[in-house]
């Protein structure tokens, strides 16, 4: 099951999760997750940052993210390879 548009990891957040793993196997998908975690937790903080100024290489570079007290890790993994479980 891949992250999408992270609806449901933003959800989780906001419904008390402490720990949502945001996974796909696209690249392409995986930066939007991260650009869409972001966006919600700058918007849900109220932090001033433009989330439109972003580029694609910022949003690469940040993969751990904090909504309402939940650790939001988004990562590329493809399901089977094992490496991802290492990290959590």
């Amino acid at each position: 099951l891949g992250s999408g548009t992270v609806i449901t990891t933003i959800a989780s957040a906001l419904l008390g999760a402490k720990y949502v793993v945001c996974t796909d196997g696209c690249d392409p998908v995986v930066d939007l997750a991260r650009f869409n975690v972001r966006h919600a937790a700058e918007k849900l903080t109220k932090q001033a940052k433009d989330v439109t100024a972003l580029t694609a290489k910022d949003v690469d570079k940040e993969r751990n993210f904090n909504i309402r007290g939940c650790e939001i890790l988004v990562r590329r993994y493809l399901w089977g390879d094992g490496t991802l479980l290492k990290e959590i």
